[in-house]
């Protein structure tokens, strides 16, 4: 979709976690309205409000089916 609002959240991992779990950044966008969302692999961005955290832990915690 083109010309959407919303919320990209997403983190980069220190080395040897990237190469096992993922590459580099990893990124969700959630649209605005809440209808659509997901990975996000490429964006161009025109206005944007940038927030940045460091944390020293990260806790996956993986559903058991």
């Amino acid at each position: 979709s083109s010309d959407v609002s919303g919320t990209i959240v997403g983190f980069r991992a220190p080395g040897h976690i990237e190469q096992a779990l993922w590459k580099s950044y990893h990124m969700h966008f959630l649209s605005e309205d809440l209808l659509f969302g997901g990975h996000l692999h490429e964006a161009s961005i025109s206005v944007a409000t940038v927030k940045v955290d460091i944390i020293s832990d990260l806790e996956i915690i993986l559903n058991k089916q």
